[in-house]
């Protein structure tokens, strides 16, 4: 079974989510792990409306990169781009089919080269 986490686009920056509330609204609590201090950056929970919240798929790519939702991948032996989703009930990379939460074919032919939100002329240069 996949682990289940988050993480978020907020401010400019890509952290990860120690906490997701649906109480009184979506909150997120937002996380720094690479701050400069050592011990990472604990924000205050904040609305979701103030992200972009995407979900770990349970997959690594060919370097070991854990694969989230919104990531922009690339085959190994291919020069095209894909970017991952969650769609019906399954994950996708624009048309194929990965199952439910697990990929026909295996993570480790892909490598992360980008996100759409800090990368997305990655996707403009897509043919």
């Amino acid at each position: 079974m996949r682990e289940i986490r988050f993480r978020v686009y907020i401010w400019g920056r890509m952290l990860d989510v120690l906490e997701v509330s649906w109480e009184n609204g979506t909150r997120i609590h937002p996380w720094d792990k690479k701050a400069a201090n050592g011990f990472g950056e604990v924000y205050q929970k904040v609305s979701l409306n103030e992200g972009e919240l995407m979900q770990y798929t349970g997959l690594k790519d060919s370097r070991g990169k854990e694969i989230y939702e919104g990531d922009i991948l690339q085959h190994e032996s291919l020069t095209q781009k894909e970017v991952v989703e969650w769609k019906n009930n399954m994950w996708t990379e624009e048309g194929f089919m990965t199952g439910y939460g697990e990929w026909f074919g295996t993570a480790d032919q892909y490598e992360i080269i980008g996100n759409i939100y800090e990368n997305p002329k990655l996707l403009e240069e897509k043919q």
